[in-house]
């Protein structure tokens, strides 16, 4: 039987190559987004506000592994700012 996978944070940088990845690999993947939904395929996407306890238990319940890629970034380029 697949295992099944989520990766929180999937429209971000490190998320989305996870799930291209993984997508590959025999898994029953899953993902989270939260504003911008991303392209990708293999892959079932939620829309979710993971700093809701309630969206995030709903979320994880019954898969198998869980990767957190998911971050609060203001971008590269006002980290170099600053």
């Amino acid at each position: 039987m697949k295992k099944k996978l989520i990766i929180l944070g999937c429209s971000g940088f490190i998320g989305k190559n996870l799930a291209l990845y993984f997508s590959e690999k025999n898994y029953n993947l899953f993902g989270t987004y939260n504003k911008r939904k991303p392209k990708l395929k293999k892959i079932k996407l939620f829309k979710a506000d993971l700093t809701s306890k309630k969206q995030v238990d709903k979320i994880i319940k019954g898969k198998d592994i869980v990767i957190q890629a998911a971050a609060t970034t203001s971008g590269a380029k006002d980290i170099i700012s600053k």
